[in-house]
């Protein structure tokens, strides 16, 4: 529940700048899924997250730097 309500308040300032620790631990699949077309969007958007992973496949998906 805490993963939802940071990326819900940062998604609602509308800030540039993004940082998470670990943003998909305790998101179930499909919130998981949704968290990773968000961040594909807000890239397109020219949005920078910064975050930190363990989960290597749903990092690949995600990121453009390693």
């Amino acid at each position: 529940m805490h993963q939802k309500v940071g990326i819900t308040i940062t998604k609602i300032k509308n800030v540039d700048n993004w940082f998470f620790g670990e943003p998909n631990s305790g998101l179930d699949p499909k919130l998981s899924n949704e968290f990773t077309s968000l961040s594909k969007y807000l890239t397109c958007q020219k949005v920078a997250i910064l975050m930190t992973a363990y989960d290597l496949f749903r990092a690949k998906q995600t990121a453009t730097h390693f």
